[in-house]
């Protein structure tokens, strides 16, 4: 079974992991002593057994030997959103002191498969001369999608559409050990879509979405975790050199980019960018499979990011005939 890569999975957590190097600067004392680390894999120091968390930040303390983690973070679109928060759930039960744990679900509607035989798409490319298109001339080809689900259509077929770009965020409250998430009552959590409205469900959990100007309530909740983070790291200061002059970071506040802003412009254009390297990525395996070599029946099963079978991949085609 093979699994295909999705760019969109990347942008957010790569954007997160630049965001949080702002700390970085402000930080007294030298970085080989104390320093911002944005890990992807950590050991169970009980079990010794490896996880891979999409991103982890914390701080190598030299006082003690040892990374301090803050923060975990985890994409849902390659793993389902139960699968992604247990994952969540396991990093914060090695690290109780994590202050914030964030999951971003992304939702692609209608799921995506490859074009059957006979349709537009691989009558477009039967011909045995037919050459690969290059990014730029696939991308010509594509109806444009102002809307959502944002869709990129080439040759009458689907090849990306992204729905939603969801955010999920707890908060440890300061007067719990760590963060429950079976009791929001105890547990500060709440939801963004990011696609721009905002919906409230109840007091502790709220939706916002990337594409609607509905992430109020998910900005807040992480710009308080990011305040939260910056006491931890000024009390690391601190640990590790007695004299640590922590006024630069009592001065900075990092905030997650707000809408309209260009930090945040910035980042949609990234998100925009991946929904077209995915579509062109999809394009590509589809036609190097199908239309590269010799053309046969695959007995194995090729499956997208949501679960379902390459339609085209399976069907023998006339050139073996």
């Amino acid at each position: 079974m093979c699994t295909w890569p999705f760019p969109v999975h990347e942008v957010p957590l790569t954007q997160f992991g630049t965001l949080v190097q702002g700390f970085e600067p402000y930080m007294s004392g030298p970085t080989d002593i104390l320093s911002i680390r944005t890990n992807t894999g950590d050991v169970d120091s009980e079990t010794g057994n490896f996880t891979i968390p999409d991103l982890l930040l914390g701080a190598w303390s030299e006082a003690d030997q040892a990374n301090r983690y803050f923060v975990v973070m985890e994409c849902a679109k390659s793993q389902s959103m139960s699968n992604a928060r247990d994952a969540v759930k396991r990093q914060v039960a090695m690290h109780p002191a994590i202050v914030m744990a964030v999951i971003i679900n992304v939702t692609e509607s209608p799921r995506y498969s490859s074009p059957r035989e006979g349709s537009g798409a691989w009558t477009r490319f039967t011909n045995n001369s037919a050459e690969i298109l290059t990014m730029k001339e696939f991308m010509d080809l594509c109806t444009p999608s102002e809307k959502f689900p944002r869709e990129i259509s080439v040759l009458d077929h689907s090849w990306c559409s992204i729905k939603d770009i969801e955010y999920h965020v707890w908060l440890k409250r300061q007067d719990q050990e760590t963060i429950n998430f079976d009791n929001p009552n105890i547990t500060e959590y709440t939801s963004g879509v990011s696609r721009h409205r905002f919906k409230s469900i109840n007091s502790l959990i709220h939706f916002g979405q990337f594409f609607l100007d509905s992430m109020t309530e998910v900005r807040s909740m992480m710009n308080e975790g990011f305040k939260r983070v910056n006491g931890l790291l000024q009390g690391l200061c601190k640990e590790n050199a007695a004299d640590a002059n922590t006024s630069s970071l009592e001065g900075f506040q990092l905030q997650f980019p707000e809408n309209g802003t260009p930090s945040f412009e910035k980042f949609e254009k990234k998100v925009d960018i991946s929904f077209k390297e995915q579509a062109y990525l999809r394009f590509r395996i589809w036609f190097m499979k199908c239309f590269r070599g010799q053309k046969r029946r695959n007995d194995g099963i090729l499956e997208s990011e949501g679960g379902e079978r390459g339609a085209g991949n399976s069907r023998k085609s006339k050139r073996n005939k």
